[in-house]
């Protein structure tokens, strides 16, 4: 390569860089040297199904996070801030699922939209009469690509409980999916959390 080439950098390249994370409380990333753009997704946290009824019905699926995504060109050293919302905790039997956390994404050095990834509801608790209803997905603002609503999860099925939601799949995803909701006398499990990617190019 000639010395004129060098000084206006032809020839150069960057190999792409992905980061991803599942847990972080105003958490700061830092972009990589010689990167241009950055791609961010975020999802919600997942909420948790529904506890199924004693006797005979079972509880909902709970609702996946919601989804966002932004693209802008981003140069080494920039900084992004974020929060990983965390999933549902498990419901007992015959209660409701619980909402996950909202994840987020915020101007730091680079100035972006602010990103938000609302939860996902917790599925509906198995009664005496009837099975849970599945929670809904949580919606998502922000992203300058799109902000798609988490899935919806899926009425429980005497003795089964219903599915859990299904988290959009991004580029680089998808996230978690909305808990299982308890079978019939059977406490439903904590849900999946939610995630932030980076992808530098």
């Amino acid at each position: 390569m000639g010395i004129q080439a060098m000084l206006l950098g032809y020839g150069t390249s960057f190999t792409p860089v992905l980061r991803q994370y599942t847990s972080g409380s105003s958490a700061t990333e830092t972009a990589p040297a010689g990167c241009s753009n950055v791609l961010i997704e975020i999802w919600g946290g997942a909420g948790s199904g529904g506890g199924g009824y004693s006797i005979n019905f079972a509880g909902g699926g709970g609702g996946a996070g919601g989804y966002s995504a932004t693209s802008i060109a981003c140069t080494g050293g920039k900084t992004i801030g974020y929060t990983v919302g965390t999933g549902g905790a498990g419901a007992a039997v015959a209660a409701g699922g619980n909402a996950g956390i909202a994840t987020t994404a915020i101007s730091g050095t680079l100035t972006i939209t602010p990103m938000t990834a609302n939860g996902g509801n917790g599925g509906g608790a198995g009664t005496a009469s009837a099975n849970g209803a599945g929670g809904s997905g949580g919606a998502a603002t922000g992203g300058t690509l799109t902000n798609t609503t988490g899935g919806t999860g899926v009425v429980g099925a005497n003795p089964n409980g219903g599915a859990g939601g299904v988290s959009p799949t991004g580029v680089h995803g998808p996230g978690s999916a909305g808990g299982n909701g308890g079978n019939t006398n059977t406490s439903s499990n904590n849900a999946g959390a939610g995630l932030v990617s980076f992808y530098y190019t």
